[in-house]
């Protein structure tokens, strides 16, 4: 499907502006939060090896860390001037594709 194409795109761009600017890493608070995410993905690997159940519940801890950790790639990649306005443009844009092209559809009434 091309939304996953779409959010694969921002999320490799992300990640490209975390490895590009990596001065993040000196701040012991983003030291924290990505150390919370390998965290929980070690803790859901482990699981996952005892029991087959691939369910991304197990990853809610680190939900809300690699969502900042996503922003900051995005603040290091994108010229400072733009970063807000990209950021907007383009999840006001996905959300606007999810909503009429995915939502709509799939809770339309059958006739």
């Amino acid at each position: 499907d091309r939304l996953y194409l779409v959010w694969g795109g921002i999320t490799v761009l992300a990640v490209l502006g975390l490895a590009i600017r990596h001065d993040w890493m000196r701040e012991m608070s983003w030291q924290l939060l990505l150390a919370t995410v390998v965290v929980a993905f070690i803790g859901y690997i482990g699981y996952n090896l005892d029991f087959i159940q691939f369910q991304s519940r197990y990853l809610f801890t680190a939900l809300i860390p690699i969502a900042a950790l996503l922003v900051r790639g995005w603040y290091g990649i994108l010229p400072r001037t733009w970063f807000a306005v990209a950021v907007a443009v383009v999840l006001v844009g996905l959300n606007a594709y999810a909503l009429v092209r995915v939502l709509m559809p799939g809770f339309a009434p059958t006739a």
